[in-house]
């Protein structure tokens, strides 16, 4: 789930190599950044499989092949891994709070996979005391009062449990059906789910789609669908039993620590041609100098948007697929010194009944609201296209200045930050129309690289589930 590659050139010693004489430049005297003797030993890691990505899938994968038995190399682009699953510990008490993943679905897949990292889980509770919720226009400040959101999802479930394609992945049929590929927006109209169209927004489990009325409804059925509204009842949800989600990926990555990179990105690499066989070479820029992995496959995990692809040497099969993407930007995180209440949390909604009080604009703070922490709110930021975290920072600091006053909003500091750009990945109505989950499908293996991540299951719990039945493909 974690976004991982860049662009980074690997020409960094650029003014020693052109001092350099040609047939001296780059890695040794060599011309071949693909060829092992152009490498000290200790820089050539040859493995079964590399990830490319050490977000939540990716450690998951890690853990699991390590116990099939297969040899792993995990790169990931942060210090860290994990991915959207964020904590923060506050220095002074040692409270921690969740400011990404916040619940993890009660399966067989989840608990063994937390028994496995020792990280301990229980049923997740609400808390006994909530805020009280006010539903205002972020953009002026002020109260929507004639609205309240509806809860009733019976006539959305009634037409989800027509598509029966969502179990594993996106499974869906040829053709079509014209009304998963229908923008989410004309979809409620169509049948009249006008009155949950906002809750669709504000679901946890939607919230990295950006405005969503124009995001194919097979996505939303995905998001929003028999999980989530299975994780609703009591005990169908797990967390940290020491309220540290992050624990399981912390203990995951002591355990793995030797067949990690962190910091790390692919810049480069070597793949067999369609129908070929042979390993996928993958030149990786660390900060303790540039590595050559040797993989006899390759799982990406991390998000699949084109920059993120452009390393892997993609075919025109392949561009033809992930180039059809479009991907949200999406960040979360603790903010403090905001003079907010602690007893009221903001939520974001339109004037318009037009939008079913979605707000407006291409990009919304999403929620202001009080944590377990003193003093401690917590937001959700989207977009319809990737932005600038400092865009993302000013339009929370603006939102703080509408209720707590200008001072306030630039008095506003970040405890916490988190960029899970893309918030989400799909195709649009077109490209799902015609085919694009069968042709997406129809690349796992191609050319010695597996596919998982977001773009599959936007949630954990199915995600892992899709991750361990896509690894037994892998080796089947």
């Amino acid at each position: 789930m974690s976004k991982l590659l860049s662009l980074t050139p690997l020409f960094l010693f650029s003014a020693l190599a052109s001092a350099a004489t040609d047939n001296h430049h780059g890695h040794h005297g060599c011309d071949d950044k693909f060829n092992a003797d152009c490498y000290a030993s200790g820089n050539v890691i040859t493995r079964d499989v590399a990830i490319i990505g050490g977000g939540s899938s990716g450690t998951f994968a890690a853990i699991t092949l390590k116990d099939l038995g297969k040899s792993i190399v995990v790169v990931e682009k942060a210090a860290q891994l994990g991915g959207h699953v964020e904590t923060y510990t506050d220095p002074t008490t040692g409270q921690t709070v969740d400011y990404g993943v916040q619940v993890f679905w009660n399966t067989s897949v989840v608990t063994d996979f937390f028994a496995r990292v020792k990280a301990p889980v229980k049923a997740f509770s609400p808390p006994s005391v909530r805020p009280t919720t006010i539903y205002a226009d972020f953009s002026t400040g002020e109260n929507v009062t004639d609205f309240t959101p509806s809860s009733d999802w019976s006539a959305y479930k009634t037409e989800l449990s027509k598509y029966p394609y969502f179990n594993r992945g996106f499974e869906l049929p040829t053709p079509v059906p014209e009304d998963l590929a229908l923008p989410f927006g004309e979809f409620v109209k169509k049948y009249d789910l006008q009155d949950i169209a906002y809750s669709a927004w504000v679901a946890p489990a939607v919230g990295g789609f950006g405005t969503i009325l124009d995001v194919p409804t097979a996505y939303i059925f995905k998001a929003q669908g028999d999980v989530t509204f299975s994780e609703s009842s009591p005990g169908a949800a797990l967390v940290s039993a020491t309220n540290n989600n992050h624990q399981a990926f912390a203990n995951a990555q002591t355990e793995l620590a030797s067949n990690i990179l962190l910091s790390s990105t692919v810049s480069a690499a070597s793949r067999p041609a369609a129908g070929a066989n042979g390993p996928v070479k993958l030149v990786v820029n660390t900060p303790s100098g540039t590595k050559l992995v040797i993989a006899s496959k390759v799982l990406f995990t991390a998000g699949q948007t084109t920059s993120n692809l452009a390393p892997l040497a993609l075919d025109s099969t392949e561009t033809a697929v992930f180039s059809q993407l479009k991907q949200t930007g999406f960040f979360s995180g603790l903010i403090s010194n905001t003079g907010l209440p602690a007893t009221i949390s903001y939520q974001n909604a339109g004037p318009s009944a037009d939008t079913f009080h979605i707000p407006e604009g291409t990009s919304n703070v999403m929620h202001l609201s009080p944590t377990a922490l003193t003093g401690v709110h917590s937001f959700w930021y989207q977009s319809d296209s990737p932005v600038s975290a400092d865009t993302a920072k000013q339009a929370v600091q603006a939102a703080v200045a509408q209720f707590a006053g200008e001072s306030n909003g630039a008095a506003t500091k970040f405890v916490a930050f988190g960029d899970h750009t893309p918030g989400g990945l799909y195709a649009p109505q077109e490209a799902t129309a015609n085919g694009f989950w069968a042709k997406l499908n129809a690349l796992q293996g191609y050319r010695g690289v597996w596919y998982t991540g977001l773009l599959f299951e936007p949630a954990s719990g199915p995600l892992w589930v899709f991750t361990k039945d896509l690894i037994a493909d892998m080796f089947a």
